[in-house]
This record gives structure tokens, sequence and C-alpha cells, in this order.
């Protein structure tokens, strides 16, 4: 008999890039909107990538029920962080936990961004599956739920099981990298039936949140979350529209004939005007523009990225990092500070 619901093929548009294609509406629609309650508000919520491949109504039924128990537990767990991101009582839970502990006091110190978004997601993943965790989501009787099941070159981070046989498994993941179970050993050759449970990846607005709410040792209300999240993102936009526009003075095309010229160069050869004779010149132009003694390239490199501004055109070759360009001008530009 045919599977309830159409198999998920990988596709390739003519750029190459991989491309999840999407049932229609109707029985078979991949998407589960599911309506619950966080709070006294209503939260809607998408279980993305959920596939069937069975014709048993029984569990297929068991499966909806766990996504969805997943899903409530996933999305309970996001808002506790974001509302208590000192962790509170489970700061010590795992690994995990302590890390993020570790990387939240350090953002909050120093503004690094580095392995904040990864360590926030493993926070929410430990909170959902480490049953002294409150948001720990409980099988149903006659049911087991087992975290961490490796099965060959993949491990799925909740599977479902009953008298000994996997149902269902779940991978819980970040808003932004919705899909990427895809990109692992095939699911479809492990088990009938599989989902994706998302929570937002972390934002420039939920660091804000999280920042105003560092002192909190519980939570908040759903409604009180969401109008802190709404004005940040507020504030946010507000910020991104003003660093824009200081990053349009700090353009290398707007000052490479000064740059040029302050190192005597006749006439404008990229080939003789090196890094080295370059990036002096910018570092010089971020301490004048937010009034500081001193600037690594790194640091700088950051900040015009989160100027949008391209480092590179200035030498600075490196990685960098958006949101640590914007956690430094938030806790050092004294006018970023004035924006609300």
């Amino acid at each position: 008999m045919p599977h309830q619901f159409e198999q998920v093929r990988r596709q390739h548009s003519a750029t190459g890039r991989r491309v999840v294609p999407r049932e229609p509406a109707g029985p078979g629609h991949r998407l589960l909107d599911l309506q619950r309650t966080a709070g006294n508000a209503a939260v809607q919520r998408a279980i993305e990538n959920a596939r069937y491949g069975t014709d048993d109504p029984e569990r297929i039924k068991a499966a909806k029920e766990f996504f969805a128990l997943v899903d409530g537990r996933t999305q309970a767990a996001f808002r506790y962080v974001l509302t208590t991101p000192s962790l509170g009582a489970f700061v010590a839970l795992d690994g995990h936990t302590a890390l993020w502990s570790k990387l939240w006091n350090g953002y909050l110190a120093t503004g690094d961004t580095q392995g904040l978004a990864a360590a926030f997601g493993y926070v929410i993943e430990t909170l959902v599956s480490n049953p002294s965790s409150a948001y720990y989501a409980k099988a149903p009787d006659g049911y087991a739920i087992l975290p961490q099941v490796t099965k060959g070159g993949t491990r799925p981070d909740l599977v479902l099981a009953k008298d000994g046989q996997q149902i269902a498994w779940v991978d819980l993941t970040a808003s932004n990298r919705e899909g990427h179970i895809f990109d692992k050993d095939s699911w479809d050759r492990h088990i009938a039936i599989y989902a994706e449970v998302t929570y937002d990846s972390l934002k420039a607005e939920h660091r804000a949140t999280m920042v105003a709410n560092k002192d909190n040792t519980g939570t908040i209300s759903a409604e009180e979350l969401e109008a802190r999240l709404a004005a940040a993102r507020k504030r946010y936009e507000k910020l991104r529209v003003y660093w824009k526009a200081v990053g349009t003075g700090l353009r290398f095309s707007g000052w490479k004939a000064q740059v040029r010229d302050s190192e005597g160069l006749k006439t404008y050869d990229m080939l003789d005007l090196q890094s080295e004779r370059k990036i002096p010149y910018i570092l010089e132009l971020l301490r004048n523009q937010f009034g500081i003694a001193d600037l690594d390239h790194d640091t700088a490199a950051n900040i015009l990225v989160a100027l949008q501004v391209d480092p590179t055109r200035w030498g600075l070759l490196g990685s960098s990092s958006v949101g640590a360009g914007e956690a430094w001008l938030m806790a050092n530009d004294e006018k970023s500070k004035e924006v609300s």
C-alpha cells in the first residue's frame, strides 16, 4: 500500500542548492500547525519536515502526540532561557548548562558572542531531554522517550519507543538550520516517522531581552516576554538604521583617495596599497568615531561588519562576527546606547 505521506526527496535548483519540497495543503501536509497556550497567550508553532512513512494509525497517532509534546516542551524551554538566562536551579544540570553559564557571563562582561548561539541550542535540548529538568519531555504511558540514540551515521535528539521498538525520531533544531536533517545520514533508511521541532535562532533582540532579564530568578508571563521581545526588536531595527548610516561614512571606497595620498602614491593601485598600509588608517578612523584609545584587529573587523562595511576592503582578512560587532557597539558606543 502507498505511504500516507510522499517521501521527501532531495532536489537541487539550477544553482546547485538543495530545495526541500513541501506537499500541498490537506491531509498530507508536512507542516502540522499546533495551537497551544503558553501562560495566557496563544502561540502558533509548526513542526517542520514531518514524515509518516507508514499506514499504521496507532503509530501515526502516537508520533503526532510525541511531536506535539516535544514541541511544547521546547518552546517552554526557549522562553525559560530568555526570561532566566542565568538558568536558575538548572545552571549545573549538565556540561551544556555549565558551558552556557560560562559563555553567558563572558558575554555580559565583554560582549563576546563566540559560541553563544550553539550553547543556547544545547541548553534548550538539555532542558527538554534531561529527566531532572522541569521541561523534560516525559513519555506517555506505555512508551519511552530516549535521548541521543546513535543509529548508523546519525543521532536523533529524541526517540519515541515502545516495547523496545523505535516508533519515531525528532530533531530539535534552531530555525535557521531547519531542514538540516536531510543533510545527515538518510533518516528514511532508519525510521519511517520523523520530524524536526524548531525554536527561534538566537538573534540580537533575544540577547538584548536576556540582558534585561539577567537578574531574573524565575519566569515571567508569555505576554510580558513578548512585549519585551517586541520592544527589543523595534530598538534593534532602529540601531541597524543608525549603524548603516555610520558605516556609510567608513567604507573604503570613500577613503581610498585619502589613504593613497597619505601613502604618497601618485596613482592608485591595490597592489601598491597592501593591508599593513590600510589597517592603521581604519583603526584610527574607528578610534575617532567611537572615542576609544585602543582597538585590536578582530574587534575592528567585527565592528565593521556590524556597520555593514566590508572589512576585507580595509585589509582585515580574518573571520568576523556581526553579532560580536553589534554587542560591542551596544556596550561601547554612547550614541547606540541612546537609541530607543
